[in-house]
């Protein structure tokens, strides 16, 4: 095959054309603005607090813990061809992890 063959590959004849976004170069724009993915964006420039309840396999309280100034550091998307596996990873990074006082329920 040659290379023009492949000319119509991300815009076959009769599809829409995509143009460029308006204020494509602004922090955090996105196509569709409920898509978060762009770790740039504003959305994740601040530092947030997780907690973390943990139960044991009765839904009795086991543990928790506070995470403080969360960043996400990595966030994957996998999908698997001829599968129906989609997976999704999130790595963060915190600052001070503080116990939390649970009681059985």
């Amino acid at each position: 095959m040659a290379n023009g063959d492949f000319e119509d590959l991300d815009n076959p004849p009769g599809s829409p054309v995509i143009g460029p976004y308006e204020n494509a170069d602004a922090p955090g724009f996105t196509a569709d603005p409920a898509f978060y993915i762009n770790l740039q964006s504003e959305l994740f420039d601040r530092p947030i607090g997780l907690l973390f309840y943990i139960l044991d396999q009765r839904n009795n309280p086991y543990g928790a813990f506070y995470a403080e100034e969360c960043q996400i550091q990595t966030h994957n998307v996998a999908l698997a061809a001829q599968g129906v596996t989609i997976s999704e990873q999130a790595s963060l990074v915190f600052d001070r992890m503080v116990p939390v006082a649970v009681s059985g329920g």
